[in-house]
């Protein structure tokens, strides 16, 4: 077997009798625009090998690339997990052999063998074992286990040859929302104790290079608090009989009889140009920026836009006391700053006082708060822009300090339990779903066959 990294989540994994394509993100920037690979890459495109087998993880943007997608032969069979958004989206770029799958699924392909294992995150994902004859490879992606799982793992194959491991306990949003910005500490001993329990005789820090740009460049030493060198070293250290690599766009894993080298640069369609990671080193006391504007000027018409939701959708949306029951009986003035290049706009809303209005200007007494930049606000209105460009790329923060006094101190509510009312008005299914029509009309090819590929026949059943 022969795994080569293009990069994050990016592999392709030849096998005894198959050539499967994972998580295709095969241009930057991608996820709207907000990443580049890390180290940076250079891509190929003419040289890039033909495969009978595409998967897809979940979802999430630097995973799931319309762009890419497109680009990609129609005619190779796809798994993915049960998600109407994948589906939905495949289907109207013409993909033809689609097969949702759950998880704890083994799918047979001859001389190799699948098994798509489950994880805890809030989306619909799996990651993958592969098995030949060579031995047998897990890509975990960014799963998060359970000691079930890989009990599972065990019992279907035995050990496990090359991990291609879930390593990092990203922040992503923890500095937009005013959450802990200290180490986290559970987060990574669970990763250290699943590496135990699943006891590969290789590893590699797997999907999780990428590096932001900007203008959302300082959120890089937020959100990886984990440098790669290091989690290598922990792990080395804990684990002593565990052979460590690490994998940088073209490198190449050879897998024979459960024996795993690494090739550096063996890859003909994509090669490593600029390597180090220096700029991800993980510095939370280092920030002390404001949210701007997101160097993008509105135009008159997105200031349009947002005067008529504030003049009419939001108040409107505010007044169905059913839609807000949670956050009247805490009590809730909303506080909305919206932040535009050459001036900053208040309004806020009380959502305990029957028949209110939004209005301008700073409530001191708030205790629910929403900053966003006008170009963001604009393109979620618009179905433009999507909430993983606004939230991820810093352009949007939110907290609260709500709680309801007694005689007993103070009651506050469940984590998650108030909701942004952004998040109310804007859905994120709902904008996903626009961006991702946006992103099929932009890169659809125009023709059957994409330039400069092939459309290759499916495998046989």
């Amino acid at each position: 077997m022969k795994i080569e990294m293009i990069g994050h989540a990016t592999i392709f994994v030849q096998t005894q009798n198959c050539r499967i394509l994972m998580d295709p993100v095969l241009w930057d920037p991608h996820q709207e625009g907000l990443f580049d690979i890390s180290p940076h890459r250079e891509m190929l495109h003419e040289r890039f090998p033909e495969f009978d087998v595409l998967i897809i993880s979940h979802q999430h943007l630097d995973h799931f690339d319309v762009r890419s997608l497109a680009w990609l032969p129609k005619k190779v069979r796809v798994f993915f997990p049960r998600d109407p958004v994948i589906k939905d989206t495949l289907e109207r770029l013409g993909y033809e052999s689609l097969f949702p799958v759950k998880d704890s699924s083994e799918i047979n392909l001859g001389a190799t063998r699948l098994l798509t294992t489950q994880s805890e995150n809030p989306v619909p994902e799996f990651g993958v074992v592969f098995h030949d004859e060579s031995g047998t490879f897990w890509n975990q992606v960014d799963t998060i286990l359970q000691p079930s799982t890989i009990r599972e793992v065990q019992r279907s194959f035995g050990d496990v040859h090359f991990l291609l491991a879930s390593w990092q306990p990203m922040m992503e949003l923890h500095y937009q929302k005013n959450e802990h910005l200290a180490f986290p500490f559970s987060d990574y001993g669970r990763i250290m104790r699943n590496i135990g329990r699943v006891a590969p005789k290789a590893l590699a820090p797997g999907a999780n290079g990428f590096r932001y740009r900007e203008p959302a460049a300082w959120l890089n030493q937020l959100v990886f608090p984990v440098a790669r060198e290091r989690f290598c070293f922990d792990v080395q250290k804990a684990f002593s009989d565990i052979a460590v690599l690490t994998l940088d766009p073209g490198d190449r894993v050879v897998m024979e009889s459960g024996t795993c080298t690494k090739q550096a640069n063996a890859c003909s369609y994509v090669r490593t140009i600029r390597p180090g990671r220096e700029d991800l080193d993980f510095c939370p006391v280092g920030m002390d920026a404001g949210l701007q504007a997101d160097a993008v000027l509105t135009t008159p018409e997105e200031d349009t836009t947002i005067q008529h939701e504030l003049q009419t959708v939001l108040p409107k949306l505010f007044q169905d006391r059913d839609l807000w029951a949670e956050h009247r009986h805490w009590d809730v003035i909303y506080q909305l700053e919206i932040v535009f290049p050459d001036r900053r706009g208040r309004f806020w809303f009380d959502f305990g006082a029957a028949g209110g209005r939004l209005e301008s200007g700073r409530n001191p007494a708030a205790n629910l708060f929403t900053l966003i930049s006008a170009h963001s606000l604009a393109g979620l209105i618009s179905g433009s822009l999507g909430w993983d460009r606004v939230q991820l790329g810093g352009f949007y923060r939110h907290f609260h300090k709500l709680y309801i006094p007694n005689s007993h101190g103070i009651l506050q509510p469940e984590t998650g339990g108030v909701r942004d009312p952004l998040e109310t008005r804007f859905p994120f299914l709902n904008q996903l779903q626009e961006l991702l029509a946006a992103e099929i009309s932009r890169w659809r090819p125009r023709t059957e066959t994409p330039q400069g590929t092939a459309d290759w026949e499916p495998l046989s059943a």
